[in-house]
């Protein structure tokens, strides 16, 4: 059976490198997805010099739209490399944006993934979670994954975005407590 690993939100690929170590000699497919124009550089250097061969960038934001978004960067003497496609977020400048490529993670998921893989997908997507999590179960494509790992980040916003992602953040709490997926890790409360 074909293994596919995905990373939502590759940012300095620890949790890539986390999940590869421990599946040392097994053979996985791996899909990266990082807009970030800051790390970008970080991550093909790092892919370049990996002994790990299977491993496809795609240098676009998950949303649940395809073109382009503004992506929100750190403030100076914050945490200059996270960012995100939301504004409200702590330490953002909402002055400080890139104009990045984004696409509809969910259609992109069912077009391209081997639903008979063993899928497991990490996601840390700073907000964008409460987009691409409700598409995947309305489409039901979330039912392919065999084990997930997700960070949220409801608690991070303020404002507009806060009071939009908390009732979807009680509902996708509500969703994973009840359904029949296998080793699924979240991190993040409201």
């Amino acid at each position: 059976m074909k293994k596919i690993y995905i990373e939502v939100g590759a940012y300095s690929l620890h949790r890539t490198r986390d999940f590869l170590n421990e599946h040392k000699g097994e053979e996985w497919m791996v899909f990266l997805f990082e807009p970030n124009p800051l790390i970008l550089p970080f991550i093909k250097e790092e892919i370049k010099k990996s002994e790990f061969k299977n491993i496809v960038l795609y240098e676009v934001a998950a949303g649940s739209t395809n073109g382009t978004r503004k992506f929100y960067l750190g403030r100076r003497g914050a945490s200059q490399v996270a960012a995100t496609l939301f504004e409200g977020k702590g330490y953002i400048d909402k002055n400080k944006f890139e104009e990045v490529q984004c696409i509809d993670f969910n259609q992109w998921f069912l077009d391209n993934v081997d639903k008979g893989a063993e899928i497991h997908m990490s996601m840390d997507i700073e907000g964008g979670e409460y987009e691409v999590l409700p598409a995947m179960i309305k489409s039901g494509a979330i039912n392919y994954i065999s084990s997930m790992d997700v960070e949220f980040h409801c608690r991070k916003f303020k404002g507009k975005n806060r009071e939009i992602f908390n009732p979807i953040h009680k509902e996708l709490m509500e969703f994973f407590k009840n359904c029949k997926l296998k080793n699924v890790v979240l991190n993040g409360r409201l």
